[in-house]
């Protein structure tokens, strides 16, 4: 469960920081 937890916490920061890198780029 605490695996779960460290995969799926920072997912959605990445997803935000993904997004807004190529929302910059174009």
């Amino acid at each position: 469960m605490k695996y779960f937890f460290y995969v799926f916490y920072p997912l959605h920061i990445w997803i935000l920081y993904i997004i807004g890198y190529l929302l910059e780029k174009n």
